[in-house]
């Protein structure tokens, strides 16, 4: 069968277990190993590049938001630099506006120094963390299903207590995740020439 969102991961994993009397813990099973894989990913599979309007000291952040990869103002390169909270709140008043230069993040806001004295629109790019029980797929599910669906077995192993099929599976999904963060260290590695350019 295919193996593309979350419906059929559900499926697929209840056809490896062979049991009907598991389907309720079939989504924690799910949800237990995105954890993991969150954990363990190298690649960009879970980036996302979106927009977001600066208008106050601190803005919220994405429900999903694990990281950030990137933080850039409409206009202004290289991106804000990242400060460690402590760092941050000694060095900038917050009672200073301006063009942010700096940023930090607590919690699930990020502030910015100075405060921006005009709205601004800002591109982002984050480390997501991974819910199919809302997105209903993602980059990840497409490119590496197998790492789904193993790390999943190895949960539903762990909540079974079986030894035998947790050794079965941790291997598999131990294969996976290396063989899909091994490619990804390879990605942009080839040289691009264009057209007329020495």
């Amino acid at each position: 069968m295919a193996l593309t969102n979350y419906s059929d991961l559900q499926q697929s994993v209840a056809n490896f277990l062979v049991r009907d009397d598991l389907t309720t813990y079939i989504p924690d099973f799910i949800a237990l190993a995105e954890s993991r894989i969150s954990s363990d990913l190298e690649t960009n599979d879970l980036h996302i590049t979106t927009t977001m309007t600066v208008d106050d000291a601190s803005e919220t952040l994405p429900a999903n938001f694990k990281g950030m990869v990137r933080f850039n103002l409409e206009g202004v390169y290289p991106a804000l630099d990242y400060m460690p909270p402590d760092s941050f709140h000694s060095t900038y008043a917050v009672n200073v506006s301006g063009r942010p230069i700096a940023y930090t993040i607590e919690g699930d806001s990020i502030f910015f120094a100075p405060y921006p004295a005009t709205s601004l629109t800002a591109t982002y790019t984050y480390s997501a963390k991974p819910s199919l029980a809302t997105d209903t797929t993602n980059r990840l599910m497409t490119n590496a299903p197998d790492v789904y669906l193993y790390a999943s077995l190895c949960e539903a192993a762990r909540f079974l207590l079986d030894d035998d099929m947790l050794a079965k599976y941790e291997p598999a999904y131990r294969e996976a995740m290396d063989r899909l963060n091994d490619v990804d260290q390879n990605k942009g590695a080839l040289a691009m020439k264009l057209s007329g350019v020495v």
